[in-house]
């Protein structure tokens, strides 16, 4: 038998920063900067790294149930995730990351319509 560790907590945050960027635009700067998964991955890691990780061993992962029982965080819990990804979406903005989002998103034309991203990592 096979059994596999979920971080529970994980999956909460995912859905709490996918519910905190539904809140913006889609040409919103958060929007367009965290659709990018290493930048959303980032934002992730670093909540994660600052708040208790719930885990819980199932046979089948496939086979977790629909429902989120599983699920149940206390109200401080949830307010310390949403309270974390409002302060770290900032940090990992304003250059406390070595690839700062102007470096990806520049304007379409000069009255800013759009966003296209340029790859530049250097």
């Amino acid at each position: 038998m096979v059994y596999t560790i979920v971080n529970l907590t994980s999956v909460l945050v995912i859905r709490e920063v996918e519910d905190f960027l539904a809140e913006y635009p889609l040409d919103h700067p958060y929007q367009v900067f965290f659709s990018r998964s290493y930048f959303r991955h980032k934002l992730i890691a670093h909540i994660l790294c600052k708040i208790p990780n719930r885990h819980i061993v199932v046979e089948d992962v496939e086979n977790l149930p629909n429902n989120s029982n599983y699920l149940r965080f206390s109200l401080e819990e949830r307010l310390k995730i949403e309270n974390l990804i409002a302060k770290e979406i900032p940090y990992i903005l304003n250059g406390d990351s070595t690839i700062r989002c102007r470096e990806f998103v520049t304007p379409k034309a000069p009255i800013n319509q759009g966003f296209v991203w340029e790859e530049n990592y250097n």
